[in-house]
């Protein structure tokens, strides 16, 4: 994470300068859920995320934060690439993966600013030119002519579109964060790869399965010879008790034999 201040006062960000950026795309590809485990577990090696980076900026007015702001720039990949546009990672997700739908979101947000500054860029200029030629051809000794009234409400309805950018940008970066932040737990899913226990090992699930099964089987044949050996007869002879009446019955006692 890096850490900046700087004593600029609040300034709008175009939603120009937000969209366009000179960073490179990234070509990324996996294998599917169903290549063996071998090349799915050498893709996630490559393909997962080692870290993201944030730039995080505070601004000063007079020695006193009066703002602050936070970027998410990219994200570092094991192989060495740097993801800096999260629709790059389409490839390796699954559509309806956490990542995938970050990513529509940061997508129609950028939609989103793009439409308001060019409405917010060409209101601005229209509102200015209103005014001006109103101006420009009118005299001012009965006050500030009805047009360039019109002129300045036109041109501010464009500078509010274009003072709500820097929230929207905002809200973009914590998409982008979010689209990075789930990215690794996507990858897993899209390669049919699991977390192995407490120690963080990735495996493929279907391994994994295997293990696990190999590990209780031992243990549910235990529990079924115990059940077996509850359920089977005894071959032992049982012999005859006597009835409870309270005093002990001598050996060769004929009352316990059957008939008068």
């Amino acid at each position: 994470m890096i850490q900046h201040t700087s004593p600029k006062p609040l300034i709008p960000v175009l939603a120009f300068a937000a969209l366009t950026g000179c960073h490179a795309h990234v070509n990324l590809d996996a294998p599917s859920a169903n290549a063996p485990p071998s090349h799915r577990q050498q893709a996630y090696d490559e393909l997962h995320a080692t870290s993201m980076h944030e730039t995080h900026i505070t601004y000063l007015r007079g020695g006193v934060p009066v703002g602050a702001e936070r970027r998410t720039d990219y994200l570092q990949l094991a192989r060495g690439e740097r993801v800096h546009h999260p629709e790059d990672l389409r490839p390796v997700v699954r559509e309806s993966s956490p990542t995938s739908a970050a990513i529509d979101d940061y997508d129609s947000s950028g939609n989103i600013m793009l439409g308001l500054g060019i409405a917010g860029g060409v209101t601005v200029g229209i509102g200015g030119a209103v005014t001006a030629a109103t101006l420009a051809s009118a005299s001012l000794e009965d006050g500030i002519p009805a047009g360039a009234w019109a002129g300045i409400g036109i041109g501010a309805v464009g500078a509010l579109a274009l003072a709500a950018l820097p929230f929207l940008g905002q809200t973009r970066s914590d998409e982008k964060a979010t689209a990075f932040e789930t990215y690794n737990r996507s990858l897993r899913d899209r390669l049919g790869l699991c977390v192995a226990g407490g120690d963080g090992e990735i495996a493929a699930c279907e391994t994994l399965d295997e293990l696990r099964e190999k590990k209780e089987l031992p243990e549910r044949k235990k529990k079924r010879r115990k059940k077996r050996r509850r359920e089977e007869p005894s071959d032992e002879p049982t012999e005859p008790i006597a009835p409870d009446d309270g005093e002990p019955t001598p050996a060769g006692d004929d009352s316990l034999r059957a008939g008068p």
